[in-house]
């Protein structure tokens, strides 16, 4: 199945639409929709759905069993890692928006924090400009919001450099090649 997103100008409206046909315009007598030049989404046999954009999609299918937010625990078990040092829990989790429980939910899936480096994770980081500090041999978990979401999505790989050019990314998919 494809699947298009549909915009309310995208319609055509009888008596309002004019259609060029060859040399002079009419008026439409029927309604009309533009079709997009793009899908929102592809689902194919064997239950798999492809998309770029979550928000489009989730316009017209419930993709929240999928996307799961991490609770308060599970925020709070990523916090307690051993590489983490966090001065106020509570800070955190009051400052967590639905895409940050998302991404908290995703390193604690990934189990990322069991193979990261806490040095090279700052030496990496620091090519891409983001500042994370290490107090004691531990990640200090940043108390601003966006530091905070930065350093989540750098745990999650969201960060790359292209072969060729050697630019830096921001990529919004960690579909491994």
């Amino acid at each position: 199945m494809y699947f298009q997103g549909f915009m309310q100008r995208r319609l055509l409206v009888t008596g309002w639409t004019l259609l060029q046909t060859e040399d002079t315009y009419k008026r439409m007598k029927d309604p009309g929709l533009i079709l997009d030049s793009s899908l929102v989404g592809v689902y194919k046999q064997g239950n798999s759905l492809y998309f770029r954009s979550y928000t489009l999609v989730s316009r017209f299918l419930n993709l929240s069993p999928y996307f799961v937010e991490a609770t308060d625990v599970d925020i709070q078990e990523v916090l307690d890692d051993s590489k983490f040092h966090v001065d106020d829990e509570s800070v955190i989790l009051e400052m967590a928006d639905s895409v940050m429980r998302k991404r908290f939910m995703a390193v604690k899936a990934s189990g990322i924090l069991n193979r990261v480096k806490v040095k090279r994770a700052q030496t990496q980081a620091n090519k891409f400009g983001l500042k994370i500090k290490i107090s004691g041999g531990k990640i200090v978990f940043p108390v601003e919001k966006r530091d905070a979401k930065e350093l989540l999505r750098f745990l999650m790989e969201g960060y790359y450099e292209g072969p060729l050019t050697g630019n830096k990314y921001i990529t919004n998919s960690q579909r491994q090649v």
